[in-house]
């Protein structure tokens, strides 16, 4: 699975495997869920790397919550298919293409890891909107901060809802302790 190049094909497929099922997912979903056409995209990463974008800002906010959390949702039930998906192609070809086999075992790998990043609700992406739209407070992060900060706003948004003070201050001290363990990986 490590030799050569074939540690870095898998990684790249994985990717684009990711990208294509979550956003597809996510496109459904707010074509089932909302009266309006859902709005895609291909952007650019950093370094050039294109990738499928679904815009959830209209139609998804418009949406009422129980089908905000099937929008958001939809991308992380998208992320887990080609790691079901894999791991299903790994039963059926481990005994007779072991070299696809183990294609499918990286690649499970790579969906998983991304999969686990996406539902962390520390970082900013499918399991922080999950988190907020749950709690129906759509600027967590926000507060949070504020509240890290001692200070106490109120009136955010006219659908926000008041969280306790200190359920805001220790999520900000956990969205603290995540952001310096990346940095430290990262310096590391």
């Amino acid at each position: 699975l490590f030799g050569s190049f074939r540690a870095v094909v898998t990684m790249l497929v994985g990717a684009v495997l990711v990208n294509l099922f979550s956003m597809s997912a996510r496109a459904a979903a707010i074509a089932h869920y909302t009266p309006e056409q859902p709005r895609i995209g291909l952007v650019f990463s950093t370094i050039g790397f294109p990738r499928l974008f679904v815009d959830t800002a209209g139609a998804a906010e418009r949406a009422s919550r129980k089908e905000r959390l099937r929008i958001v949702g939809s991308g992380l039930v998208g992320t887990a298919a080609p790691a079901a998906l894999s791991v299903l192609l790994w039963f059926l070809f481990v005994e007779t293409h072991l070299a696809f086999a183990r294609f499918c075992v990286g690649l499970t790998w790579v969906t998983s890891i991304s999969l686990a990043l996406r539902l962390n609700p520390l970082a900013r992406f499918d399991g922080y909107f999950m988190l907020s739209n749950a709690l129906d407070t759509p600027n967590l992060r926000e507060q949070a901060i504020a509240a890290l900060r001692g200070l106490r706003r109120s009136g955010w948004s006219t659908r926000s809802r008041q969280l306790p003070y200190r359920a805001l201050f220790a999520y900000g001290l956990a969205l603290l302790g995540f952001v310096v363990a990346l940095l430290v990986v990262l310096l590391w």
